[in-house]
């Protein structure tokens, strides 16, 4: 992948963020703007126009702890996609296989906007191919039947262009993942041409910083001013106007403080009456 120029200086700067966003057209102020949720403690102290229910699944129990929460979302006037982990397409056993689908068919029927879920390969071989795509390309077209389903670089972020030309039929771009990977966004967005990115519904949003204590990962920080993530969803959103935005960070603090950076990248001085919102 070739190598890209650093974003230029003002991006860079936080009290700069506004000429820059103004002057390159991008208003922020009009983005679709989400969070992530895995429960009820916060979401309703947001004025967003939708979530992403977010669940490492880990038995049939979940699905009805989602079914529950999407009832409370609803009924506050939020749409919502949910995001399922640990749920594979691509397995090929056949009591497992039978297992994974029936729980993402559940999700699916639950979903309102549709599901997101991760690209896949196969542990110990790499990318999929012979039985297991074609086991991948089956439970993706079932479960398609029920809702909408987006594609994310969850998993191989290195390949994952290729697995978006072989199975996506909408595209789920994870910044901070790309990033983490050690990825230049510019680059993955160069590679993915107008065809992929015409089918980019969602831009997942969070910092790349340091290693998390006790988590194992450096991403899903909340935003910071200046923070490089902003050049790039600035890019993305120039490419793709229209893209949900889901902020994935966690917790009520770390979500009111990105909201807070978004504002100031958002707006200059004498654009402050259209808000994005603070927590209550």
């Amino acid at each position: 992948m070739p190598d890209h120029e650093a974003p230029p200086r003002a991006i860079m700067k936080g009290k700069e963020n506004p000429r820059l966003f103004k002057e390159f057209g991008v208003d922020l102020r009009a983005m679709d703007l989400g969070f992530r949720i895995s429960d009820n403690s916060y979401f309703n102290e947001f004025d967003l126009k939708f979530v992403q229910i977010s669940v490492w699944h880990k038995g049939p129990a979940d699905v009805e702890r989602v079914r529950s929460l999407s009832d409370e979302v609803k009924k506050s006037g939020k749409r919502f996609v949910i995001h399922p982990f640990s749920l594979c397409l691509s397995e090929t056993r056949k009591e497992e296989r039978k297992y994974y689908l029936d729980m993402l068919e559940r999700y699916a029927r639950i979903a309102d906007l549709g599901l997101i879920l991760h690209d896949e390969t196969v542990p110990g071989v790499g990318r999929l191919g012979g039985i297991w795509e074609e086991a991948y390309t089956e439970a993706l077209s079932r479960i398609k039947k029920i809702c909408p389903v987006s594609i994310e670089n969850g998993t191989d972020c290195r390949n994952v262009v290729r697995f978006w030309k072989t199975f996506a039929g909408s595209i789920v771009f994870d910044i901070g993942h790309f990033e983490v990977a050690g990825m230049d966004c510019t680059g993955v967005m160069d590679e993915m041409g107008p065809g992929l990115l015409g089918k980019l519904d969602y831009i997942h949003l969070h910092r790349k910083g340091d290693l998390r204590e006790g988590m194992g990962i450096r991403d899903h920080w909340p935003l910071e001013e200046g923070c490089p993530e902003l050049a790039v969803l600035k890019r993305l959103l120039e490419l793709r106007p229209g893209a949900k935005v889901i902020l994935e960070v966690d917790g009520k603090a770390d979500l009111a403080q990105s909201l807070k950076v978004l504002k100031g990248a958002a707006f200059s001085r004498n654009q402050r009456k259209n808000k994005i919102p603070n927590g209550k």
